[in-house]
């Protein structure tokens, strides 16, 4: 069996922000979203560019892209050893870039609750400053 890729580090542009939004989310969106995050983003970065699961927007952003459903999430994440999150929903967009062995979330957007279309814009757009603000202090 060949040795498996090296999985990434999570760090966050602005932890406390993440976490409030993190927080507005009810029990089993927070963890399909955190099992994402952790079982999938983590562990094939940006070799997921190949699916529908990482999309490039430009200038060093990518949005990784949660759903359908927490089925979907767990199936990919090939999570066999936890407790099965209960079915819902989901379309989360997580916005971040990718430096060296590290992944930099800028924060997310729920699709499903907001839709496209402005808001969704807005969300790009702070997660575009927060790239560029990250930047000018790393």
């Amino acid at each position: 069996m060949p040795p498996s890729p090296p999985e990434f580090e999570l760090r966050y542009a602005n932890p406390a922000a993440f976490a409030k939004q993190v927080k507005n989310l009810n029990q089993n969106h927070q963890a399909v979203l955190m099992l994402a995050l952790e079982q999938i983003l983590r562990r094939h970065g940006l070799r997921l560019a190949k699916s529908t699961w990482l999309r490039y927007l430009g200038s060093s952003l990518w949005e990784f892209r949660i759903g359908p459903s927490s089925r979907a999430v767990e199936s990919k994440a090939e999570a066999l050893c936890f407790d099965p999150i209960p079915f819902t929903k989901v379309l989360f967009r997580v916005f971040c870039n990718f430096q060296s062995n590290q992944i930099i979330i800028h924060g997310f957007y729920e699709k499903k609750r907001f839709g496209a279309g402005k808001r969704q814009n807005e969300a790009i757009q702070k997660a575009r400053e927060s790239l560029l603000t990250f930047k000018q202090g790393d």
